[in-house]
């Protein structure tokens, strides 16, 4: 796996900007199995990259555009759901009147999760940090799932094929304002 210097990343993006608009001196940027963990890619033209293999958790992609990247849907999808520690996520769900609410969940360290290779992911049981907006909230899908500060949650099951995306499992986001985008 290559690891860049941020010198050198960024004499990689300035010759796949110049291949881009197909200046002299260009080249498509060839990122194949590098490790690019906390790498600043906000806003870069990634069309045609190839990424096979490449290490993105924790890269900073917003804007990025990766139209056409080679492995970049799968680039993007190990980057998701981080396998290994507790994480926080966020949930979109409805209060006891019916109004849409956000739950703060924190996924255990030992909890099986997943996602496919869209940003929701799934959960075999998650903690209920808090429910913003409401004193408790009920899932929108599955009533018999409440949401309350302090307690555990399960779904009836859990499906462990990542490729499952809506299938069993508490449903959720790696950041708030996905969340808050989820349309019920």
């Amino acid at each position: 796996m290559k690891k860049y210097t941020v010198e050198e990343l960024a004499e990689v993006l300035a010759k796949h900007k110049k291949w881009l608009n197909d200046e002299d001196g260009g080249e498509s940027a060839d990122l194949r199995y590098a490790y690019l963990q906390g790498a600043g890619l906000q806003g870069a033209d990634l069309q045609g990259a190839g990424l096979q293999g490449a290490y993105l958790r924790g890269a900073y992609l917003r804007g990025a555009d990766l139209q056409g990247a080679k492995n970049a849907e799968l680039a993007c999808a190990m980057m998701v759901v981080p396998a290994e520690g507790s994480i926080i996520g966020w949930k979109k769900a409805r209060t006891a009147s019916g109004a849409e609410c956000i739950v703060k969940l924190r996924i255990p360290e030992e909890a099986k999760r997943t996602n496919a290779s869209g940003r929701k992911c799934r959960a075999e049981y998650a903690d209920v940090v808090e429910v913003i907006g409401a004193g408790y909230a009920v899932s929108a899908r599955a009533d018999s799932v409440v949401y309350k500060p302090g307690d555990r949650v399960y779904p009836d099951s859990y499906d462990e094929n990542r490729w499952n995306e809506c299938s069993n499992g508490i449903h959720f986001f790696i950041t708030r304002e996905e969340a808050e985008a989820w349309e019920l």
